[in-house]
């Protein structure tokens, strides 16, 4: 037998060098400033539904990824100045879905340009985020539905219970009343909305409700760029929502069935911008200024909306791009019709609608030779398919959620309220993709006993892109859909 021979190692509690007494120091800033943009039309309070912001300094670099957004928003009985009272059941629904449309430009050219934003924005923290988000997420207006995701701000239930009464005696016969007992018992009620109760908690009384949105959420470039960037206009258009879908109200505080007011008082943006050390500003000249472009290569993010699907059919077939663009990931998920059109509908929910198999469609051949079939999201564990605990699986795959931080959905979440089906197309040879061919993506879903409700379905596909930066060039932008750099 050969032995195996072993390295010997001292360890670190025997070392005393030099540099483990020095701290390190960041000394390559020598400023650090936070600067405010408004919107090009300031009115009190803000009437408009596009908003347009766009920074003014193109000398000092700025940083773009710790920039955001800052709203302040306030919510009214349908005259838009009535208070809403104490114990009305109402509030912004998670994240407040402030934008269904954001358009991001870079020296007037377009990066990124996101339709239904609002759901773009709560699946890439569902599925992108881990569990402690929660913790910094409130000042994000970020607090998640759990339940059934409806009105329930009952999080203890109580049940009394009383025992018969003796009946005793016989010249009249009287019921003993000391022979009965009176008990309650309490139980943790499973469709408690914690997220609910915590944002009708700041929206009550009409109390003004002020949340952040990082750039980094409304251009995903930022999400991995974290270096400066200087020589560029950022112009941000943002598509307000509508109340009826930021919104969500128990019917009973709906007067006559007439929509909550959402007013806009305040929209800021905050960009931080920073000032080099001359060791620093060197070295910056030399990589951005002297020498070649800069390349970074990030996720973007395509969102795709069907037409409503009506009830009565077993198969559905959802077009969902012809893209040249190099598809990573498809995250699909469904909502009621209502959810656009009703505030006691919550819109920042999905449902599942009694679906039974899916697959992607990859230029019409199936991605997925074993389809997610059978799928059963009941609550139940005995009638929850084995396909629901590999849909979830692959949730809990993406960005390592079983080994760092933990996840935001659980499964009883996933089963209720997020039932989100992620299809994995990264592992795609990159030549089936190019600038030249276009390929077609569509969704196949089946409900054996039919859709529940007339649906919606929203795909999200993140695509991977890259961005070439020429500040040399003042402000030369090109773009790369395909695997190689432009």
């Amino acid at each position: 037998m050969t032995e195996v021979p072993y390295k010997s190692v001292i360890n670190d509690m025997w070392k005393f060098q030099e540099e483990d007494r020095k701290p390190m120091l960041d000394q390559s800033v020598v400023e650090y400033e936070w600067d405010k943009y408004l919107p090009d039309t300031v009115t009190t309070p803000l009437t408009q539904d596009i908003f347009n912001i766009r920074t003014k300094d193109t000398v000092n670099p700025l940083l773009m990824q710790e920039a955001f957004l800052l709203a302040d928003v306030q919510l009214y009985q349908t005259d838009g100045s009535t208070a809403i009272a104490e114990d009305n059941k109402v509030a912004l629904v998670n994240t407040g879905a402030p934008f269904t449309r954001v358009v991001y430009k870079l020296n007037e050219r377009t990066l990124t340009d996101i339709q239904d934003w609002h759901h773009c924005n709560l699946v890439a923290h569902l599925t992108e985020s881990f569990k402690d988000y929660d913790v910094q997420g409130s000042a994000e207006l970020w607090y998640p539905d759990t339940g059934a995701g409806a009105v329930d701000v009952q999080s203890i239930t109580s049940t009394t219970t009383m025992s018969a009464l003796t009946l005793t005696g016989s010249s009249p016969s009287v019921y003993d009343g000391s022979s009965s007992t009176i008990g309650t018992v309490n139980k943790t009620n499973p469709d408690y909305n914690a997220g609910f109760d915590a944002r009708m908690n700041l929206c009550k009384l009409s109390y003004a409700v002020r949340f952040k949105i990082m750039v980094k959420d409304l251009c995903a470039i930022y999400k991995t760029y974290n270096k400066v960037v200087q020589g560029y206009t950022h112009t941000f258009e943002l598509h307000k929502n509508t109340a009826t879908s930021m919104v969500f109200a128990a019917a009973a505080n709906l007067t006559t069935g007439e929509p909550f007011v959402v007013q806009w008082n305040k929209l800021e943006l905050w960009v931080p911008h920073v000032k080099a050390s001359d060791k620093a500003q060197v070295i910056y000249n030399q990589f951005f200024v002297d020498q070649s472009p800069y390349f970074h290569g990030f996720c973007d993010y395509r969102m795709y909306k069907s037409g409503v699907q009506a009830i009565g059919q077993n198969s559905y077939n959802i077009p969902v791009s012809a893209t040249s663009q190099r598809p990573s990931q498809v995250y699909v998920f469904m909502s009621p019709t209502t959810a656009e059109t009703a505030q006691t509908v919550n819109s920042m929910i999905y449902i599942p609608n009694g679906l039974t198999s899916a697959n992607i469609n990859v230029d019409g051949t199936p991605l997925m030779r074993n389809e997610y079939n059978p799928i059963n999201f009941s609550v139940s564990s005995a009638l929850a398919s084995s396909d629901v605990h590999r849909l979830y699986e692959e949730y809990l795959k993406v960005y390592g959620k079983k080994v760092i931080g933990g996840a935001q959905i659980t499964y009883d979440q996933f089963l209720r309220i997020y039932p989100i089906i992620r299809f994995d197309l990264s592992k795609l040879p990159a030549e089936k993709f190019s600038q030249k061919r276009s390929v077609d993506l569509s969704i196949e879903l089946n409900f054996s006993g039919g859709a529940t409700a007339a649906f919606i379905v929203h795909t999200m596909v993140c695509t991977d892109r890259i961005l070439m930066l020429n500040p040399a060039r003042r402000g030369e932008i090109e773009f790369s859909d395909s695997p190689q750099q432009p």
